[in-house]
């Protein structure tokens, strides 16, 4: 497996967004409508931004 720079980049993306999502997951839930909505809006980034960084990781 060659490391290229896409690849390595997908990595580090994958590792930070999945934090993202997992750190979402703790405190999806807020009392206040708009910092739920943001939360909210957040976590689906955060999960799509990891889906991108695997994709590029196994692509590379």
């Amino acid at each position: 497996m060659k490391f290229t720079r896409n690849r390595i980049f997908g990595i580090i993306g994958a590792i930070w967004d999945g934090a993202v999502v997992v750190s979402g997951l703790f405190r999806i839930f807020s009392d206040n409508a708009a910092y739920a909505a943001g939360q909210l809006a957040g976590f689906v980034l955060g999960a799509a931004m990891f889906a991108v960084g695997l994709y590029c990781a196994i692509k590379g």
